[in-house]
């Protein structure tokens, strides 16, 4: 397989190898892993033991981020196409029949496994938004990196969002779990659709666009060994409450894309 044309090196990206694949899907170097859009999501269900629900839950890179201004509520507005993975954890779900708490374990010591991770704000944002009062126990296995603008931890949320839906009878609709996963995190909606949009807001405006055109070869992704948190990048911009920040129209840079496909003139930050 020939060399891709450009060679995409970013914080916000994935350790590793991802080949690019007609129709816009991503396939990690050495899996038979799809991100494909069903059903409006980019969750994927895997094989599991009677009892469980086993789902995908991809990272992302962001194939261009427009910081635009920083707003007075002290987040910063963002234009940027986000495009899911086949780089991600793979999540175990079971419904935890006569519990009083949530169970969650991780394989990585550096994730917090109490209420500071997001698929316990999300279990319990979901008891609170449904009026289901089931518990529920979830088993991460994390793939994905730490602190690359990934979006692992939301993904995750949205995640467990759509698993605990399913496991209860479907109580909510798309479109709330869409709307609550926005009260945690800026880009957990993204990972509620299907699997490439056009994001403003925080994050949280999602517009779904068609699959992008890739190159032919492979993408590589590459993150530092050092955590680059969101937080900690975008401050280091500068900015003061209102203050704009002038670069390329991202509405232009959208519109190439969908146009020409991936290229390294569009693919900027």
């Amino acid at each position: 397989m020939p060399m891709l044309k450009f060679l995409l090196v970013a914080c916000c990206a994935g350790v590793g190898a991802a080949f690019v694949v007609p129709g816009g899907s991503v396939l990690l170097a050495g899996s038979p892993t799809l991100v494909h859009s069903r059903a409006g999501r980019v969750l994927r269900c895997a094989a599991a033991r009677m009892a469980d629900l086993s789902l995908f839950s991809p990272g992302k890179t962001n194939l261009f981020l427009r910081i635009t201004r920083k707003r007075e509520d002290g987040f910063h507005e963002l234009a940027s196409v986000f495009q899911a993975l086949g780089l991600g954890d793979t999540l175990v779900f079971s419904k935890l029949e006569g519990a009083t708490q949530d169970i969650l374990t991780c394989n990585v010591k550096e994730v917090p496994v109490d209420g500071k991770n997001l698929v316990r704000q999300a279990f319990d944002l979901f008891r609170l938004r449904s009026g289901v009062r089931e518990y529920f126990r979830c088993d991460i296995d994390k793939r994905t990196p730490l602190e690359g603008g990934m979006g692992g931890g939301s993904s995750n949320c949205a995640t467990a969002f759509w698993a605990a839906n399913q496991m209860c009878g479907t109580p909510a609709t798309e479109a709330q779990l869409i709307e609550w996963g926005a009260e945690l995190g800026s880009d957990v909606s993204f990972f509620l659709s299907k699997g490439t949009a056009y994001c403003t807001g925080r994050g949280e405006i999602i517009q779904d666009l068609p699959p992008l055109a890739t190159p032919p070869g492979s993408m590589w992704l590459v993150k530092p060994q050092e955590g680059c948190p969101t937080g900690q990048v975008f401050g280091q911009l500068g900015l003061t409450a209102g203050q704009e920040l002038p670069g390329p129209d991202p509405l232009f840079l959208r519109d190439v894309l969908l146009e020409r496909g991936l290229s390294q003139d569009v693919c900027v930050s």
